[in-house]
Order: C-alpha cells, then structure tokens, then sequence
C-alpha cells in the first residue's frame, strides 16, 4: 500500500492521535538507528493527525535517499532547489487542507559532492524557516548510524522522536542514536515500536524517552 494511501486511511487513527497527545510536541524529528524501521510512515502518519490543530508541514529531511515526493505522488521544486532565502517550497497535500510537504525536489538527479557538503547547513536554514511558518513541523530524516543530518534539524526541533523495528534494530545502534542525542542535547521524546516486522499497518505501541 503506497503512503499516500496510508494517510487516507482509518488504520491505527486512533493510536496516532494517542500518540500525538502523549507526545506534547509541535516541531518534531522522526528517525531509525538503520533504516527500514518505518519512519517515513510514521512520520507522515503523525503530521496527519497534528494537522488537526494547525498548520502542519510534513518535510524530507532524507535528502540523500528521499522517498516523500514518489510516495505522495508529487511533483515540482523541493529543498535541494530552494534558494535559502525565499519562502520554502512546498506543496499542498490533497485531501488535507492544513497539512503541506517539503519535498526534496530534483527529482531523480543525483546528489554530487557539493550537494552533499552543504546539506548540514541547507537542512538547518530549512528547519528554522519552517519552524516561523508552521505550527507544527514533522521531519522524516534518515538512519542516524548511516549520516549525520538528523542533527542539522533536531536543535530546531522540540525533540527526537524514535521509530524502533523489532525485528531490524540492534541495541547498539540505538545505543550510538542515544548517546548521539544526549551530547547534541537534543531531547528525546519517546519511541514508537513496530511489532509487526516491516509489514504496515503494524500494531504499535508508543513509549516515553527511556530508551
């Protein structure tokens, strides 16, 4: 089942507005220690319901193996294309009125070294700028064991928010995201935990920062 589908869909509504209230965070980082573990879904599925009680933007922080725009079927220019001044370039999500997407852009281009150089600082002038323009901001970044960008945008974020595979994550990769976290000072919110393997919807269970 494509993204744009799960959206739409019924499936676990209720345990993500669970999630959202327990949570008690409007700017907010979702990542795996390894890839895999569901986080673009989670992500996207979390902008949703907080999209509820704002403005919302759902935002590709993923931009060396971005997924937002196939996933939603978008198109157009994204934050590899924004000129870190103007307004960010997102896209209205169908259907959802109050929820917008930050798409990486360049579709299908490949990242060259000077690209992946400046992603550090071109994440962070995004993270800032979103936090002005939105009440709430999701980020769907990628494995913290395999890049560091997770950091450019979680110091603009109220927190870290964990997505932990039961059948994929290994203890010593969340214990490297952990560390990593806490010398960063950035705040851990929690973890959702997917029992279900990589088959979605899973049943999930969301657990406060005692990772």
């Amino acid at each position: 089942m494509k993204l744009v589908e799960l959206i739409q869909s019924p499936a676990l509504a209720d345990e993500f507005e669970r999630l959202r209230r327990d949570l008690g965070a409007c700017h907010i980082a979702v990542t795996g220690a390894h890839g895999a573990e569901g986080v673009t879904i989670v992500a996207a599925r979390l902008a949703c319901s907080l999209s509820s009680a704002g403005r919302v933007l759902l935002a590709e922080g993923n931009l060396r193996l971005p997924s937002l725009a196939d996933e939603l079927g978008l198109s157009g220019p994204g934050l590899l294309d924004w000129d870190l001044q103007g307004p960010l370039p997102t896209q209205a999500m169908p259907n959802h009125p109050a929820l917008s997407v930050l798409t990486a852009g360049k579709t299908g281009a490949a990242l060259d070294a000077g690209d992946a150089q400046s992603l550090p600082a071109r994440l962070g002038a995004a993270a800032r700028r979103a936090r002005e323009d939105f009440s709430c901001v999701v980020w769907d970044t990628p494995a913290a064991t395999r890049f560091p960008d997770l950091l450019a945008v979680a110091g603009h974020c109220d927190g870290v928010l964990v997505v932990v595979e039961m059948d994929r994550s290994r203890v010593d990769g969340l214990q490297f995201l952990r560390d990593t976290l806490e010398r960063a000072q950035v705040r851990i919110l929690g973890c959702v935990l997917n029992r279900s393997g990589r088959y979605w919807p899973p049943r999930t269970r969301y657990q406060s920062a005692s990772m």
